[in-house]
């Protein structure tokens, strides 16, 4: 009974906040009678074809995925939030609609930004919450908008809001391994331009020791920091320094979006400075925490080598292939770091380092194969 009232006051809290939200920003807002919805990101939209469309294509990766899989705990969950969970909410129009912007649905996204999209004209404002943030995305458009396809077209530096197009794309569940694997094969052509176009004597460098220094210092998880540590002792890595490099920080096939000609790259809200191989490591663990291993089990049996040497090469560095396993945790490091910094500076929980935990188990199965 406990934990069933935990979880309602958790979900009434979260529609406050989204609640709170859809007035402070319904000058951006038509009026109506809206739908408020916690189940993985917080959602309020006025219900039509578009925005049922919209969540639809975006289901496996705005839910909390229990549909399927879980589905006595999700028919629970339905039949609670049903009875004590309020859904709806009227906004009537206290003031106009923005003349050059009129949305529909509102989203809250982790770093506590605002997605805000008109299906109409086919517009998503985004409302940065802070302005080292915002400048940091603009940032990154200008660094990569060469080499890769973007949707954003326009920055408000006095509001700290930016403009994207909103494209029509594949579902993600509709994408097939085939095309998944010519994203991740344009991925490094898009990079390695970007990379070679880069002043390689102002970059930052970083070794492992640095990595592992700052995950004793900052995490609270002896027993993981010895067994990183371990992946490290056979290597004679301590020493070698790495190139970071501005990054977008969040890539993944969630924010890769398919059309029937293009590939267009999104959310660049987690751009910052990482190991120039951050991004790439990074689809992998999302693919693993996903429950889909295909593409690390790729990296560890050598399917993107040659790939990686050339992008090691434009740094003036050799990719060891008896090195695969360490690359990836030290990655790992600053993905942990990472999270721990979105989770406002807090000791990560103990879920969290079983995921990690998880990966380096796989790691470790997979260490006689190669």
């Amino acid at each position: 009974m406990n934990i069933i009232i935990k979880y309602i006051y958790a979900k009434r809290k979260r529609i406050n906040v989204l609640k709170k939200n859809l007035f402070s920003f319904q000058k951006y807002l038509v009026a109506g009678k809206y739908t408020l919805t916690v189940e993985g990101k917080n959602i309020c939209y006025l219900d039509s074809i578009d925005a049922r469309g919209f969540l639809g294509l975006n289901n496996s990766h705005l839910s909390d995925g229990l549909e399927g899989k879980y589905q006595v705990k999700y028919i629970l969950k339905k039949i609670i939030n049903f009875i004590f969970i309020p859904n709806k909410i009227k906004v009537s129009k206290l003031e106009s609609c923005n003349e050059h912007f009129c949305g529909s649905l509102i989203m809250l996204t982790r770093q506590g930004d605002k997605k805000i999209f008109n299906f109409k004209d086919k517009i998503i404002l985004n409302i940065i919450s802070e302005k080292e943030k915002y400048e940091r995305i603009k940032v990154a458009h200008n660094s990569f908008s060469n080499y890769i396809n973007s949707t954003i077209f326009d920055f408000d530096d006095s509001t700290k809001t930016y403009k994207e197009k909103l494209i029509d794309f594949e579902s993600f569940n509709s994408v097939s391994e085939v095309e998944k694997n010519y994203i991740i094969k344009e991925f490094f052509t898009n990079y390695n331009n970007y990379f070679i176009s880069l002043d390689k004597s102002n970059l930052k460098k970083i070794k492992v020791e640095n990595l592992l220094t700052s995950f004793y210092e900052e995490n609270n998880n002896i027993l993981l920091y010895d067994k990183l540590v371990s992946h490290f002792k056979k290597s004679n890595m301590f020493d070698i320094t790495f190139p970071q490099t501005l990054l977008l920080g969040d890539m993944c096939f969630f924010n890769i979006l398919k059309t029937s000609d293009k590939t267009y790259y999104i959310d660049f809200e987690y751009s910052d400075e990482y190991i120039f191989f951050y991004d790439f490591m990074n689809i992998l663990f999302v693919e693993f925490n996903r429950k889909n291993p295909i593409y690390l089990m790729k990296y560890l049996n050598g399917e993107y080598d040659k790939n990686l040497e050339k992008t090691f090469q434009i740094f003036d560095l050799d990719f060891c292939i008896d090195k695969r396993e360490q690359y990836f945790i030290m990655f790992l490091l600053e993905r942990i770091a990472l999270d721990k910094k979105m989770n406002g500076g807090q000791q990560l929980n103990e879920k969290y380092y079983m995921k990690i935990f998880k990966v380096l188990s796989y790691l470790e199965s997979k260490e006689n194969i190669y």
